[in-house]
């Protein structure tokens, strides 16, 4: 008889499906960006039970501080595999700070990502985004009016 991991269904057992369907899956609808562009799941990972030994501890840790619905599997270095040296659990939030089309905004010697400056100045991203690209504005002022 055949054991199994009786974790099937589960949101853990849910982001380990679906790591492995972005990377081996061509009818998955991220594979392009994933797969498609040759990131790959380390061979411990492949299965099910190497990827819980590596990651369920701190998974259960992270859902723990910041909830099920906002703990996402993140690869640090977006052009690397899903293994245990470059990958991590984050929030939605961090992990947009993770994307290959990041905008970084310098300003007054510092750099920080759009969506930074729009926090720390209060000013809505749709704004801050409507000043730059649609209206032309220079950093400066776009940054700088209230």
């Amino acid at each position: 008889m055949n054991k199994t991991h009786g974790m099937s269904g589960t949101k853990f057992h849910i982001k380990w499906n679906s790591m492995m369907a972005r990377c081996y899956r061509k009818n998955c609808e991220r594979y392009p960006i994933y797969g498609g562009r040759g990131i790959i799941v380390c061979k411990k990972w492949q299965t099910f039970e190497g990827f819980y030994k590596d990651m369920y501890e701190s998974y259960l840790l992270h859902v723990a501080d910041y909830g099920g619905k906002d703990t996402t599997l993140e690869r640090r270095d977006v052009n690397k595999n899903y293994s245990l040296k470059n990958c991590c659990w984050a929030t939605i939030s961090e992990q947009a700070f993770n994307r290959r089309r990041k905008v970084l905004i310098i300003f007054n010697g510092k750099t920080k990502h759009f969506s930074q400056w729009a926090d720390d100045l209060g000013i809505k991203r749709t704004t801050l985004h409507q000043r730059i690209n649609q209206y032309g504005w220079s950093i400066k002022r776009a940054l700088t009016t209230p």
